[in-house]
Formats: structure tokens, sequence, C-alpha cells
């Protein structure tokens, strides 16, 4: 009982802190306390080269011509162009293909992949981010670092960059409700299951005592059925009133 209240007591809470969108702590032990992460970047327009020279926060993985089975390559290739049109949807198969090949050629982990389309005739600049999606921020943390790249790259000044940070909202009265009801659900099967041990083990001195005929001893020797039972009761009720009084204190200390 003690190990589950703490259990519940020690879960993370659910009001999360701030927290700043950012590669700085990918691949931590192997950059030398951060530095971000392999970028793997589709590198086949000038503007694709321009952006990915601006890129901070990682290092440039280039992406090249790999080959892989997909079950079923046609069918897989209809649906990305279906997805990203004629001209995007072959990349990101492309990017893909080289993304699965390359797998274990670096001890690095890869949270996002970029690829750019070519720069439209009004000048403005459109790209594809490619996410794993076991990183709960890799989306908005990759999108993040191509803007501040291409804002690098606008402005001329390598020193721009652009800070996203992620503050959820407070939990609405209705969510805390919900959630003191289910740590509520939790501790009553917690204390459920903890408290059926000890009735349980009160059966096993008067089922022992009956196997060896103690019972009967005490019968022939004077002991009356309403003392017998009145004593196991008391003994019973002893030793239940002490993780009872545990349990109430870890209530207190620990609900």
């Amino acid at each position: 009982m003690l190990l589950g209240l703490l259990f519940l007591r020690i879960k993370p809470h659910p009001d999360q802190d701030s927290i700043t969108l950012t590669t700085s702590h990918f691949n931590p032990l192997l950059t030398g306390g951060g530095g971000g992460a392999p970028i793997p970047f589709n590198l086949d327009y000038i503007i694709s080269e321009k952006v990915a020279s601006h890129v901070m926060g990682g290092w440039i993985q280039k992406e090249e011509p790999r080959c892989f089975n997909f079950p079923e390559p046609e069918r897989t290739l209809a649906e990305a162009v279906e997805a990203a049109g004629p001209v995007l949807g072959p990349l990101l198969i492309s990017m893909s293909e080289y993304l699965i090949t390359s797998l274990n050629e670096s001890y690095q982990s890869r949270y996002g992949a970029v690829v750019m389309d070519d720069q439209y005739a009004d000048g403005s600049l459109g790209y594809t981010i490619l996410h794993n999606s076991t990183c709960q921020h890799a989306a908005p943390t990759y999108i993040n670092l191509v803007n501040a790249a291409i804002l690098r790259l606008v402005s001329g000044n390598s020193n721009m960059t652009i800070k996203t940070r992620n503050h959820p909202l407070p939990m609405t009265m209705s969510q805390r409700l919900q959630r003191h009801d289910l740590d509520a659900f939790s501790v009553s099967i917690i204390v459920s299951i903890a408290f059926s041990f000890i009735p349980a083990s009160f059966a096993v001195s008067i089922v022992k005592e009956r196997e060896v005929k103690a019972k009967q001893l005490q019968m022939i020797s004077g002991v009356s059925v309403l003392s017998y039972w009145i004593s196991t009761y008391v003994w019973d009720f002893i030793s239940f009133l002490a993780p009872t009084s545990i349990a109430v204190f870890l209530f207190f200390i620990l609900i």
C-alpha cells in the first residue's frame, strides 16, 4: 500500500512547466552536454542548400539516393503523389528510403528531417518536416529550427533567431475534478488490495487450530465457546488496528 500511495504521490503533475523548443538537449551524451542531432536534409535545390547553411542546433546530414523495397512501391508512390503533389511526393519517398536504410549508420538519434520545395515565383519558401513521433515536441522544434534558418538567410544576420516556448494552459475546474476522481479511485483500489490480505491471514490460525484439534483440546480443558470466540475477535481486532492506524497516518502524510 505504501508503494502504491508513493506512486500516486510522485506521478507527473498535470500542470506542466513551460519549455523552450530547441534541439540543444538532443543526444547530450554523444555531443558533450547537448548541441543537437543529425538533421537529414534534402539538398536538391539551391535554396535548400542556402537554408541548410544557416541551420543551428544540429548538423546537416545530406540525403543520399537509396533504395528500399516498400511492400507496394507503386501504391506508396501514388499515395505520396496524391497527398503532396507530383514534385514533393517523390522527394518524400526518397527521404523516407534514406531514413530507413541509414538507420544504423549513426549512433545519434534523429528526431526530424527536412524536405524543401523549390523557391516559388513570388519568393516564398515551402518545406515539409518528417518528425520522429517518439519525441513529443519534435515537429514544432524542427519547424522552429527551419524558420529560424530562413530568418537568418533573409535578414543576412547570423545572430537572428526565433525562440519558441510551449506553456500549456492551466487545468480547468472540470479537469481538476476528473483528476481528483481518478486519484480517489486509484487510492480505493490500492487500499482494497492491501487490506484484503489482513483478514485473510486471520483464518489461518482458526483453520490450523481445527486441523490439529487445538480448539477441541481447549473445549475439553474448560474454555467456553463464548470465551474462545471473544478472545479470537479481540486478537483479530488488535491485529487489524495496527495496520489501520498506519494506513490512516500515511493518508495524512501522502494524500
